[in-house]
């Protein structure tokens, strides 16, 4: 490939990330009023040079000059239009049209006033506007040096051969001066544009380091919810596992009150039936009656007993506090907890003396000690 098919393909441009590439392309259109003001200079130069020579071919230079500069406006006015991140490449190369022309027309009408125009004066109002535009050209379009560089060369070679070519003496020490211009457009362009892509590439370094925080502070959180959501369904699983075992613990506990009452009912309707047996056998026996009877009635009282009791424990209603006995309420209690925990376990109550009065809902007061007994 030669040199001219790479500068024109802008090699550059794939030498660095397609983010960069956009940003570099970027800094060529957003500079607009730069470039009005180029325009205008060159507006100003020519018609102080017409008005000063009456040449004219400074008009038609002024006119290209401005139109150059127009289209190159409404260039940038359609690039923050139409840019997209795919056509990167297609505005670069518009822009580095549009620059070689406006240096080419520089350097054009500068190398005709050198060697046409008599006036030294004039040859450096056009060089003084000629350097300045091309400097800020230089710190305008540094992103893409090749922008830069060929808009210099077609603008300052041209009046360096020029001046070299001319007869004055003077034109040929003027040369040295834009040889001078020459060097240092290339120094500042090479510095700018280094310092350029080196500001360019730690930034999109950074956006990317950025991105990449963002991200993982996103699966971090997500990691984060996901922990949380399993923590709260070992919880609830935890919990309900719980609940059942509580609730069999219960359902033990209810069979075993259920076989020791059960029990204690078999053995209260076994007196009634042995001693209505025996009463319906010596019903002559007026004394053995009785005493049969009272037996009769002591179990009924047993059976009733157990009902309450059994009533009491099974309440689960509204809560009611009440002054409660505590060893009568204990008293009571031992045989619901006899029945309960079974046979093979002896029930005593051990109580102090003077025991203060106990304010309580009897029934979970009761409900608490068999579960208290039942666990143990």
């Amino acid at each position: 490939m030669t040199l001219m098919a790479r500068i024109w393909s802008l090699e550059s441009l794939d030498m660095v990330p397609p983010a960069v590439a956009r940003r570099l392309v970027d800094a060529l259109y957003t500079q607009a009023i730069q470039l009005a003001l180029g325009v205008a200079g060159m507006v100003m130069a020519g018609a102080l040079a017409f008005a000063r020579t009456g040449a004219t071919w400074l008009l038609v230079w002024t006119g290209l000059s401005a139109a150059t500069g127009v289209v190159r406006m409404l260039q940038h006015r359609a690039y923050r239009r139409h840019r997209n991140p795919g056509n990167s490449r297609l505005w670069a190369r518009r822009f580095l049209v549009g620059s070689w022309i406006a240096g080419a027309l520089w350097g054009g009408g500068g190398a005709t006033a050198v060697l046409l125009l008599p006036d030294p004066f004039v040859v450096l109002v056009l060089f003084v506007v000629g350097t300045g535009y091309i400097t800020g050209c230089a710190v305008r379009s540094n992103a893409v040096p090749v922008v830069v560089v060929g808009q210099s060369l077609f603008a300052l070679v041209p009046v360096l051969v020029a001046c070299l070519a001319a007869a004055d003496p003077y034109m040929r020490v003027f040369a040295v001066f834009v040889a001078l211009e020459v060097v240092a457009m290339a120094m500042i362009t090479r510095f700018l544009s280094d310092m350029t892509m080196r500001l360019l590439l730690a930034d999109e370094e950074k956006s990317r380091q950025l991105a990449q925080i963002t991200k993982t502070q996103m699966e971090l959180r997500r990691l984060t919810e996901h922990l949380e959501a399993r923590v709260r369904e070992e919880v609830a699983a935890r919990e309900a596992a719980q609940t059942r075992v509580a609730h069999a613990e219960r359902m033990q506990a209810l069979g075993q009150l259920a076989g020791g009452i059960a029990h204690d009912f078999n053995n209260v309707l076994q007196t009634v039936l042995g001693s209505a047996g025996l009463i319906d056998r010596y019903p002559e026996d007026a004394a053995a009656v009785r005493r049969f009877a009272r037996r009769v009635i002591e179990a009924a009282e047993r059976g009733a007993s157990i009902t309450r009791r059994l009533l009491a424990f099974g309440h689960r209603a509204n809560l009611h506090a009440e002054t409660l006995d505590v060893p009568a309420l204990l008293g009571d209690l031992r045989e619901v907890l006899a029945h309960t925990i079974g046979a093979a376990i002896e029930v005593e109550v051990r109580l102090g003396t003077a025991l203060p009065p106990l304010l309580a809902d009897k029934g979970q007061l009761e409900t608490v000690l068999v579960n208290l007994a039942t666990n143990a």
